[in-house]
């Protein structure tokens, strides 16, 4: 009975050990890390209508997107985890002559994190558009009067 007991004791001492252990913790997801390369961390374009190509790689899925699509244009919408995605960025001509901004957002769904990148247009400096050439003078009068007189003072 004595060797019943002490097995009994030892198999509830294990069981015991056993159960107090804590549990092992939850694997922790990765933080977000989105490295870009082939610029300098801003863009900056002229006023001319212009296109940069820089590198985008994140240990996510990831999408990208302008603030200002209605001049800062991305051939890219998102990309694909550990692999390396080249975006061109393209800014239409600016006609006005002050400069503009805007921010390009690479982003991860769901997880904080990734990556802003400033962008800068320079504004026109150029001389004033109209819709005539320069150099010229347009008229809305017919100058055929000009005709008659001319040979007038040329004939005498």
């Amino acid at each position: 009975m004595k060797k019943f007991f002490y097995s009994f004791a030892a198999l509830a001492a294990l069981c015991l050990g056993v159960s107090c252990e804590e549990p092992a913790p939850e694997p922790q997801d990765p933080e977000v890390s989105v490295q870009v390369s082939g610029i300098a961390g801003s863009i900056s374009f002229t006023a001319a209508n212009e296109s940069k190509t820089f590198n985008v790689k994140g240990n996510y899925d990831w999408t990208i997107a302008s603030d200002a699509p209605e001049w800062l244009t991305l051939d890219v919408a998102s990309g694909t985890a550990d692999q390396i995605t080249a975006v061109t960025a393209t800014a239409l001509e600016n006609e006005e002559p002050t400069g503009r901004t805007a921010t390009i957002t690479i982003s991860v769904e769901g997880k904080d994190g990734g990556k802003t990148i400033p962008v800068q247009q320079a504004g026109y400096d150029g001389p004033s558009k109209d819709s005539h050439t320069a150099g010229f003078a347009f008229y809305t009068q017919d100058f055929n009067w000009i005709k008659d007189s001319w040979n007038d003072l040329w004939a005498k």
